[in-house]
């Protein structure tokens, strides 16, 4: 479950055009690592541990079991990006939001009002649903009984 936590937050800040400085890695024990993207060719994930490539082609390691949290730290160019249990990530800047874990699950967006705008079924494991077609303003984004207050 930790891996595919780890997976969706770095696949939501990718799908969502996040730009950053650097990555940092929360461990458990010992001190965060941060990692300069301008440096970071990818991240994956084999055998139970965060692989860092760089672009020399050396590649750093950390197992799962140490790292408690990734962060993403400098970033410019983005509003506000939130996450409820791992499974939604939304970026306010771009008025996109990246779903992830909820397929069959329905996205339910009000105004505050309390008017549904907006529904959709969500139909694959990681998913974007634009938003840019709703007024700018406050909403409340509902999904598997969960609800988040986001700002379009």
């Amino acid at each position: 479950m930790r891996k595919l936590l780890l997976l969706f937050v770095v696949l939501a800040m990718g799908s969502i055009g996040v730009k950053a400085q650097s990555l940092v890695i929360n461990r458990t024990e010992g001190n965060p690592v941060e990692l300069n993207l301008d440096n970071l060719k990818k991240v994956s994930f084999s055998e139970g541990n965060l692989v860092a490539v760089f672009n020399d082609g050396t590649n750093d390691s950390y197992p799962l079991s140490e790292v408690s949290r990734l962060v993403f730290s400098g970033t410019t160019g983005v509003g506000v990006v939130e996450a409820m249990d791992g499974k939604l990530a939304y970026s306010a800047g771009r008025g996109i939001a990246v779903i992830a874990n909820s397929q069959g699950s329905k996205l339910m967006v009000y105004n505050l009002s309390g008017s549904l705008v907006m529904q959709k079924v969500i139909s694959s494991q990681v998913e974007t649903v634009d938003l840019n077609g709703l007024q700018k303003g406050l909403y409340l984004l509902k999904l598997d009984g969960k609800t988040i207050k986001i700002v379009r």
